[in-house]
């Protein structure tokens, strides 16, 4: 019964990280395009990924496939 206990305590907790962090992603304009392809990415909201650099400033992409290009080209 205690480890069901503890994957229940770890798992709310995780929960709750993942959603503070999806809450603080900042959200694309109109006028962000893909760094790798030149697509407009706020047409594609279900799509979209994000990479968010230390000083805060945000590279939104218009899928996960250019994010991995962009990222491994780094």
């Amino acid at each position: 019964m205690k480890i069901i206990s503890h994957i229940s305590i770890g798992s709310a907790i995780l929960l709750a990280l993942m959603v503070s962090l999806a809450a603080a992603a900042p959200s694309p304009t109109q006028k962000d395009k893909c760094p790798v392809c030149g697509m407009f990415v706020s047409k594609y909201p279900d799509w979209t990924t994000i990479i968010t650099f230390k000083d805060n400033s945000s590279l939104f992409f218009d899928g996960a496939k250019d994010l991995f290009i962009y990222y491994h080209a780094q």
